[in-house]
């Protein structure tokens, strides 16, 4: 497996689409796009986080980062790897003073605990989701 470094770069639903989704574009040439539906909560959630609007009381991922902070836990890398019938794949790196870890995840969750990291962490994709619509 093969994987490039991406950017989330936005947010967006384009109606009549009854989902949003979340835009990532290669950091290096050629550049390449791909956009992960999400649902209209998630798609809310990362928002925020993108744009680093607080909410008056800490919302799940704020609180997560928080309790991860506390911990000395840190978010090493988000990788989406995978797609099947349309669900995308993540997993999420996480680093403590005990070591690493690799937890499956969503990877609305993924990114949205990404871009609530005060040091943003490396988003990593499969290549293949470039190349091919069909499943990874």
């Amino acid at each position: 497996m093969t994987l490039s470094v991406v950017d989330l770069i936005d947010v967006r639903i384009d109606l009549p689409s009854q989902f949003a989704v979340a835009a990532l574009v290669e950091a290096d040439a050629p550049y390449r796009k791909i956009e992960i539906p999400l649902g209209l909560p998630e798609a809310n959630s990362l928002a925020h986080a993108l744009k680093r609007i607080k909410a008056a009381r800490p919302l799940t991922h704020e609180l997560f980062v928080s309790v991860m902070s506390r911990f000395n836990i840190e978010v090493a890398v988000v990788r989406v790897t995978g797609r099947s019938n349309g669900v995308y794949t993540a997993e999420l790196e996480l680093g403590s003073p005990k070591g690493r870890e690799v937890l499956d995840c969503r990877p609305s969750d993924a990114l949205t605990l990404a871009m609530r990291c005060s040091v943003r962490p490396p988003i990593l994709l499969d290549d293949r989701l470039f190349e091919s619509s069909e499943d990874v």
